[in-house]
C-alpha cells in the first residue's frame, strides 16, 4: 500500500507538548502504527539565559500550545487515535479551527521548512546555528552588577536594548544617578 505522508498541526495543552509528545510515541509503538506516523516534533529553540551572572544555554518551546504530526492520516486508527489523545485539542483544520473530528489540513513543505529550517525534520539541529539570548530581565527590576569597573554596585533597569543584549541602569556614583550600558551577563537579579 502505497503512504501519503504529509505534515499536520497538532493543538495540545501548552507546557505539556513534551509529555504528550512521549505518550503518542509509546501508545504508536503500542499499537503497530509505525508505518502510519512518521515523525513527531515539538518545535524548540536553544536561547541564552542569564542566572547568577552566568550565561547558560536552554531549550524553550518555539511554538508553545503545538505539535508538529508527519503521518497518513488516511489509515483508520491513527486519526481516531490521536483524536482521543488526553491533552490534545484537536487538529488544524481547513477552516482554521482546531478539531478532533473534521479532517485535518496538512500543511505545506513551504510552510514546513520555515518551522523546521531547511533540516528536513530535525529542527534541534537547525536551531543550534541560530541560539539567541533571551532577555531575562524586566523595566524598573532592581539589579546588582558582577562585572566590569561597578562590580558591586547596585542599580534599576531604565531600558532594555534587546537588539544588542544589553541594559540601560541607573546606578548612584558619588551620590549622583548615572545611567549606564551594561551586558546581560555583567549583571544579576536581586532577589
Amino acid at each position: 500500500m502505497d503512504r501519503k505522508y504529509a505534515w499536520y498541526i497538532l493543538k495540545v495543552v501548552s507546557n505539556q507538548e513534551k509529555k504528550i509528545k512521549r505518550y503518542i510515541e509509546n501508545e504508536i509503538a503500542s499499537k503497530s502504527l509505525e508505518s502510519a506516523v512518521v515523525d513527531i516534533v515539538v518545535p524548540v529553540e536553544k536561547v541564552y539565559v542569564v542566572e547568577k551572572g552566568k550565561k547558560k544555554i536552554k531549550e524553550r518551546n518555539f511554538l508553545p500550545g503545538y505539535i508538529l504530526l508527519s503521518a497518513d492520516l488516511t489509515h483508520p486508527a491513527v486519526l481516531y487515535f490521536l483524536g482521543r489523545v488526553n491533552g490534545v485539542i484537536g487538529f488544524l483544520t481547513p477552516e482554521g479551527r482546531y478539531s478532533k473530528t473534521l479532517m485535518p489540513k496538512a500543511v505545506s513543505e513551504k510552510e514546513i521548512n520555515a518551522i523546521l529550517g531547511s533540516n528536513q525534520g530535525h529542527f534541534d539541529e537547525a536551531a543550534q546555528e541560530g541560539i539567541r539570548l533571551e532577555v531575562p530581565f524586566l523595566v524598573g527590576e532592581p539589579i546588582k552588577v558582577i562585572d566590569g569597573p561597578f562590580r558591586e554596585f547596585m542599580g534599576t533597569i531604565d531600558r532594555i536594548l534587546e537588539d544588542r543584549s544589553k541594559i540601560v541602569v541607573t546606578i548612584k556614583i558619588f551620590g549622583r544617578e548615572t545611567p549606564t550600558e551594561l551586558n546581560y551577563s555583567q549583571v544579576e537579579k536581586i532577589y
